[in-house]
């Protein structure tokens, strides 16, 4: 499964400072080591055709933030609030994104590499064509969220919840889990026969089997 690539110029206006604002449209643009001292409080930005390289928005309030053909490579967007956001052709390559809010987003042809989401907020989101790669995985939500060819590939999942999920296709194989909850909506869902062991008394507990030693 290969989410479509990011569509972006090779000659972008770089900039080190920005000022966004409410209904901010970004076009074109290479932001760069860029540490805003302030969290940014804005709504509505649409980001199209841009790179952030090594850019802290940390605690920022970003929510209706709409992305087409966009990446953003190392930096820290942690607790960074992206609620009723939109990423179409996006790609998030080694960032920090512990605890950050992502609910009710949609992720379209998106690819996460190398980032942490420990803690991080996916509930009710929508995710059709979207890999995750060697991610650290750590007490996120995905709850009540739907996937769409999704692929977690080489990723640490621990103590994740999967509650109340719609799977047409989700594949988990190819990762390392533990202590995840959510099995039982976890149908179409592609497992490896490892996995199928060590989550069995998980699915047990959920379903309020009790074993008893013979």
């Amino acid at each position: 499964m290969n989410p479509k690539k990011p569509i972006i110029s090779t000659e972008l206006e770089a900039m080190t400072v920005i000022d966004l604002q409410e209904e901010a449209e970004l076009v074109g643009l290479e932001l760069y080591d860029a540490v805003l001292g302030n969290p940014i409080h804005a709504q509505n930005i649409n980001v199209s055709g841009c790179k952030f390289n090594n850019v802290d928005i940390y605690e920022s309030r970003l929510q209706k933030f709409r992305a087409n053909d966009f990446i953003a490579e190392r930096g820290d967007m942690s607790v960074v609030n992206y609620s009723n956001s939109t990423f179409i052709r996006s790609e998030f390559i080694s960032i920090r994104l512990t605890g950050t809010n992502f609910t009710q987003t949609t992720f379209l042809d998106v690819v996460f590499s190398s980032c942490k989401l420990n803690m991080a907020n996916f509930r009710y989101s929508k995710f059709k064509r979207v890999l995750f790669v060697d991610c650290e995985i750590s007490e996120a939500d995905f709850s009540g969220s739907s996937f769409e060819l999704v692929v977690f590939e080489n990723c640490t999942i621990e103590k994740v919840r999967f509650e109340q999920c719609t799977v047409k296709s989700l594949d988990v194989s190819e990762s390392q889990i533990s202590d995840t909850f959510g099995w039982l909506s976890m149908k179409n869902v592609t497992i490896s026969p490892v996995q199928l062991i060590e989550i069995s008394p998980l699915i047990a507990q959920e379903i309020g089997l009790q074993i008893r030693d013979i």
